[in-house]
């Protein structure tokens, strides 16, 4: 007998702070869809924007420069070539840290004392997010596995005490830090459970122009005004209108942005 799949309600999605349980439901729901370019592409925003939250933890300038070819690649704008280059330069710099810290056999990790050991595990596991950015092809699995992990990294150093698993630290991070990503995977998803439908005759060239503008200058403040245009041109749908008017955060990949330029993936219920 086939389980009952129980859809969560806009409020319930919109209330989630914790990211991997905004991430599930979608992952129960859509794992099993084509992986096709517009999937791919929200898949690698968010990444991208999960990777940005640990900047200031990477060790290295290479793997920002992953989260750098990342965004652009997602949009088109780098190649692939461009992404195999990064992603093999900082799948090569990850390794080469491993060795320099002495734990490329799993072993010495755990002989090292617990905040340094702390250490290390945060750099390497913020070092891996930023690889997930250029890797070939994105899976929701990765997804979860990369939003399960940001909350850990984000606890200071001093919350880890002798004997506290630091491996396992983002399990107690949702208590102690505020996971920046919920609201970062609502602006680039939406509300996936209940497409949107965009009238054709809302795409006015002024709404077309702020669009374009709001996109290569990444100058998201402007959504107010983008909402204003949007208005005039008779839109009236209050999830469009109420999120360029909302507080943001927003970020390469907004849904709305996206709605409007025709590349917003919405999945097949």
């Amino acid at each position: 007998m086939a389980r009952t799949r129980v859809l969560p309600t806009r409020a319930e999605w919109e209330a989630t702070t914790a990211s991997p349980e905004l991430i599930r439901p979608f992952l129960f729901h859509f794992e099993r869809q084509e992986a096709g370019k517009l999937v791919q592409r929200k898949l690698r925003l968010i990444a991208c924007a999960a990777a940005r939250c640990l900047w200031k933890q990477l060790p290295e300038d290479v793997f920002r420069k992953a989260i750098e070819v990342g965004e652009r690649f997602a949009d088109g704008t780098a190649t692939e070539k461009e992404r195999e280059k990064a992603f093999r330069a900082a799948f090569e710099v990850h390794n080469d840290l491993e060795v320099a810290y002495g734990i490329d056999d799993g072993t010495e990790l755990y002989l090292l004392p617990d905040r340094e050991r702390a250490e290390v595990w945060r750099a390497l596991s913020a070092t891996g997010i930023a690889i997930t950015c250029v890797k070939p092809a994105l899976t929701f699995g990765t997804l979860d596995g990369v939003c399960h992990t940001v909350p850990g990294l984000l606890l200071p150093i001093a919350k880890y005490r002798k004997g506290f698993s630091v491996e396992h630290g983002y399990q107690f991070g949702y208590d102690q830090v505020s996971d920046p990503l919920p609201p970062l995977v609502r602006d680039i998803l939406g509300y996936p459970f209940a497409p949107v439908k965009f009238e054709k005759r809302w795409r006015t060239e002024t709404v077309r122009l702020l669009t374009e503008g709001i996109t290569a200058d990444g100058k998201f403040d402007r959504l107010p005004i983008l909402a204003d245009a949007l208005e005039e041109a008779g839109c009236d749908d209050a999830d469009i209108l109420g999120h360029c008017r909302g507080p943001g955060p927003h970020v390469g990949g907004c849904w709305v942005v996206d709605l409007i330029r025709g590349v917003h993936w919405q999945p097949k219920l």
